[in-house]
C-alpha cells in the first residue's frame, strides 16, 4: 500500500460498498520530542550537545555549561515544529 488508509463504507440496505481514502495520521517524531521543546511564546529550546562521551577529559566548567538549556536557531525551528507535529504550534 501507499501508506494511505482506506475505509469500506456500506450504505444501509443497498448492498453498495464504496472505498474512501483517508489522509494518514500525523505522528510525532519521538527523537525530536525528547530533544526539543517550545515555550508558550513559541520560542524553541534545546540542550547543549557534546556531553555524550569524553567527559573525563573535559573541564568541570565545560561540563557545567553543557547542562544548560539554550534557545535554538530560528532556521531550525520550522523543521523541529514539523517533526513535533500538531501540539507544538502556537
Amino acid at each position: 500500500t501507499s501508506g494511505v488508509l482506506s475505509v469500506a463504507v456500506t450504505t444501509a440496505g443497498s448492498g453498495y460498498t464504496s472505498r474512501r481514502r483517508r489522509v494518514p495520521k500525523l505522528k510525532t517524531h519521538k527523537g525530536a520530542a525528547a530533544r526539543f521543546r517550545f515555550t508558550k511564546g513559541g520560542k524553541f529550546l534545546r540542550m547543549k550537545g557534546g556531553h555524550g562521551h569524553f567527559r573525563r577529559r573535559k573541564p568541570k566548567r565545560v561540563k557545567r555549561q553543557m547542562r544548560q538549556i539554550v534557545g535554538g536557531s530560528s532556521s531550525d525551528a520550522r523543521t523541529v515544529r514539523r517533526l513535533l507535529g500538531r501540539g507544538s504550534s502556537k
